[in-house]
């Protein structure tokens, strides 16, 4: 016999019970917890049509709803959508009565399985999706004010569900993680180079403020001073970094596409541990196969050099073709 699990809160446990009409079983879900159910699938069926008749009739709940979305999903053979999984549709309960009228209920249950008394819908992509195709066929209806209002705010787009940031301290936490290692392999990469002599056992000093209003970076002879939040906003996927006017499009050194923001603070950093290492062979602090001259200035031939020997060892590795519509703004 097909049997199907499904665990409910308690309250909704109590709600089905209630549609049901068992008395008995009620007193078996008292409590806070969950409860874990076992159907045939015609039995299952039938509590589903209850606790929405139920829900239909007036007798709305946030458990009703809950266990109208849970057998929902059992039946279908799917797990209960996670909540990232959703997107949020924001509308007056008037709104909503008049699309429950337009679409019907019984072709969309989740209309009813996830509608919040404050008029937020929560619903999958997919059923998005069918109750925009739905309002787009209703189009002989009268064009009453609810049904344009519904089918203008799901056919806009403005439902879509956004990329999910990820929580500002972890990507810190990594953030740093990103900075301290890169600042390694870069003084590694210099060691490696017989044109640069450093002092034994030296590191430049790693200072970053996550202040908001902190925008730039600097550096000196003794170490590097970040603030890198200008360059997060805690989404994944490309990101570009954009280097000085006068260096921007040079081929090794110029600005840059990554695949992702920890490319971009690989890159921040290794500019400044480049001018880290200029100042130190501009005080003669360390030595570098260029002419002490040529480090005293800022963004000059010998910061640019080793720049280029930091960006081809440590960073560029990272870099990725730009996405088609900024090659096509830069044409």
């Amino acid at each position: 016999m097909d049997t199907l699990e499904i665990t409910l809160s308690a309250p909704a446990a109590r709600f089905l019970f209630t549609a049901m009409g068992s008395p008995d079983a009620i007193r078996g879900a008292q409590g806070i917890g969950r409860v874990v159910l076992t159907f045939t699938r015609a039995d299952a069926t039938a509590a589903l049509a209850a606790v929405r008749a139920r829900l239909a009739a007036g007798s709305d709940s946030p458990s009703g709803r809950h266990a109208a979305k849970c057998l929902s999903a059992v039946l279908a053979g799917k797990h209960q959508p996670a909540d990232d999984e959703l997107v949020t549709v924001r509308l007056s309960s008037a709104v909503w009565d008049e699309l429950y009228g337009i679409v019907g209920v019984s072709d969309h249950p989740c209309l009813l399985d996830r509608r919040s008394k404050s008029g937020a819908m929560r619903l999958t992509p997919d059923e998005l999706a069918c109750l925009a195709d739905d309002l787009d066929r209703g189009n002989e209806r009268p064009c009453r004010t609810a049904y344009l209002k519904v089918r203008d705010y799901l056919n806009s787009g403005e439902w879509r569900r956004k990329p999910k940031p990820k929580p500002m301290d972890d990507i810190k936490a990594e953030a740093e993680a990103v900075i301290n290692e890169t600042v390694k392999e870069c003084i590694a990469a210099l060691l490696a180079n017989e044109g640069y002599v450093l002092p034994k056992g030296w590191t430049p000093e790693v200072k970053i403020s996550w202040a908001a209003y902190r925008r730039g970076c600097n550096a000196d002879d003794k170490g590097i001073w970040l603030a890198p939040l200008r360059w997060l906003d805690g989404t994944e996927g490309p990101k570009r970094y954009g280097e000085y006017k006068a260096i921007a499009k040079a081929p090794v050194i110029g600005s840059a596409w990554f695949a992702d923001w920890r490319g971009v603070i690989r890159c921040v950093t290794a500019h400044e541990v480049a001018h880290v290492v200029q100042c130190g062979i501009c005080n003669c602090n360390i030595k570098g196969p260029m002419d002490r001259t040529d480090c005293c200035k800022p963004h000059g031939v010998g910061w640019r050099e080793i720049y280029r020997e930091l960006r081809t060892a440590v960073v560029n590795m990272h870099v990725v073709a730009a996405p088609a519509d900024d090659e096509a703004e830069a044409a």
